[in-house]
């Protein structure tokens, strides 16, 4: 179907030969994805530290610090990880359906991504557990539903939930999005194969997908109206709201997927390719358009239309900033000399790869700081409690403290938890990265 969006015009011939792979087949990482994932992690490290040294209030509080106030912009970080995950996870799914090949078994895909998730995040329970809140666990429940990951949507009670781990709200998040990608691609296959052609087909995946996008928006609408009221911060936590940022990163997975198997460069990659600092531009304006929403009191957290506008104009930008920064990272030609410093930044790129560990421990290294728990014979500060606000010396001693000390644990739960986890797949059939499902190149074949 000549004049798409999907296809290349046809006066314009596909340039394979500079269509190199993000990094040769033989290695074992994307350079580019796993600098993206080291970047958004330390940002959101940031974020964290100005969350905990109380230099980041939520808008709706007057005087707000310029420096706390760039610091709370960083949670912007967030939805590129999110986009990027679903991009790499669905990318064998939808190839697999334009080419009419088998889709990759949903068992094996579960299970290699469980192995990936539930040991380190086990790990980190059971330490947050016995370090710090071993005073409130009580009963069954508090044991079983971290194992399973529904911590957070069993307990509707904010004050309930478990300190130290307010954050790992995203592993279930990302846990849904395991379970949902197969059964999802298997529902989206029945429709997309009617498809005549594998530009057909790929259009028919892409428009399912695309109602993601308002399902997300949708619920965060719902989840914050004035109605809501404090329970507001309950429902924001569900996958629903996130819908949109996976359904992007589903569809660019499908663009990349087409690419491949029929050699046909999209519109849209020729477009990056010739305007490689625009995607990045636009994110950039988008981090800057969100900057300004914390420079001053808005009209309250929740509970009134002006905080529901607030926080939907916050959605937009997040969906803005998660889609321009991970869309450019998926056009193999895109290359520039003031992005390649930081696309193949090998430190960033290491990062990246332990990323997971990052995340998870740097909130309950920022706990411990503050000595405040079972370790230190007394209570760990819960969701309504605010930490002492930090001078600036403080500040700088407890950010070289947090990044410090979590490098460490990350290290830890490297080599004792995750590592010895991912060993664990092929037992299991259970490919050990993403690589095993048909990553080795970025570049669309040929022949």
């Amino acid at each position: 179907m000549a004049g798409t969006d999907i296809r290349r015009p046809t006066d314009v011939p596909a340039d394979t030969s500079s269509a190199t792979a993000v990094i040769p087949s033989s290695a074992s990482r994307f350079v580019r994805f796993d600098a993206l994932r080291g970047l958004c992690a330390i940002a959101i490290i940031v974020y964290h530290i100005g969350e905990e040294a109380s230099i980041s209030p939520e808008p709706g509080f007057a005087g707000v610090y310029f420096w706390g106030s760039a610091m709370q912009t960083f949670r912007i970080f967030l939805p590129p990880l999110m986009v990027l995950s679903a991009f790499l996870l669905y990318r064998p799914f939808a190839r697999a359906i334009i080419a009419d090949t088998p889709r990759p078994a949903a068992g094996p895909f579960i299970m290699g991504r469980a192995l990936r998730m539930l040991p380190a995040f086990w790990a980190l329970f059971l330490f947050v557990t016995f370090t710090l809140n071993l005073h409130s666990a009580h009963g069954v429940a508090w044991w079983v539903k971290p194992f399973f990951l529904v911590h957070f949507w069993l307990t509707p009670d904010l004050g309930q939930w478990m300190p130290a781990m307010e954050h790992s709200w995203t592993a279930s998040v990302e846990m849904a999005l395991y379970f949902f990608l197969p059964a999802a691609a298997y529902f989206i296959a029945r429709r997309a194969r009617r498809g005549r052609t594998p530009e057909e087909k790929a259009r028919r995946i892409i428009v399912p997908v695309g109602i993601m996008a308002l399902v997300g928006l949708g619920w965060m609408f719902w989840s914050y109206t004035p109605g809501r009221g404090i329970q507001t911060y309950y429902y924001i936590f569900m996958p629903f709201g996130y819908a949109a940022f996976f359904g992007v990163g589903m569809a660019i997975g499908t663009l990349s997927a087409y690419r491949q198997v029929t050699g046909e460069v999209p519109r849209i990659h020729q477009w990056i390719a010739r305007h490689p600092l625009a995607c990045w531009g636009g994110a950039l304006a988008a981090l800057l358009l969100y900057f300004p929403r914390f420079l001053g009191p808005t009209d309250g957290s929740v509970g009134t239309w002006g905080a529901t506008a607030d926080h939907m104009v916050e959605y937009v930008l997040f969906f803005v900033f998660g889609t321009l920064a991970v869309l450019p990272l998926t056009v193999p030609e895109l290359s520039h000399r003031a992005l390649n410093p930081i696309l193949n930044n090998r430190t960033l790129a290491n990062v990246g790869r332990y990323s997971y560990g990052v995340y998870l421990w740097n909130v309950p290294v920022m706990y411990l700081y503050f000595h405040r728990g079972r370790l230190f014979g007394n209570t760990p500060l819960g969701m309504n409690d605010v930490p002492p606000h930090m001078a600036l010396p403080e500040v700088l001693w407890f950010s070289v403290y947090c990044f410090g000390v979590t490098a460490m644990m990350t290290w830890l739960s490297w080599n004792l938890v995750e590592h010895p986890a991912i060993k664990l797949r092929t037992r299991f059939g259970a490919p050990k990265s993403a690589l095993e499902l048909g990553y080795s190149q970025l570049t669309p074949t040929t022949g």
